[in-house]
């Protein structure tokens, strides 16, 4: 069961990031990975738990 289930069409994700104090300034990592959200170099992978490939990661 995942979080989502009572949601039948996603249409949007959002990533937030959350600043507290006067300042808003991202870190690196941050900024970076904003530029990969907005140049949307995102994708979606499934790793099935037992396969080949996760085996082969662990190894």
């Amino acid at each position: 069961m995942n979080n989502f289930s009572w949601i039948d069409n996603v249409t949007e994700v959002v990533f937030i990031e959350e600043k507290t104090g006067k300042t808003a300034n991202l870190t690196r990592r941050e900024c970076s990975l904003k530029q990969c959200i907005d140049s949307k170099a995102v994708r979606y992978e499934i790793i099935h738990s037992g396969s080949a490939l996760l085996a082969k990661k662990t190894k």
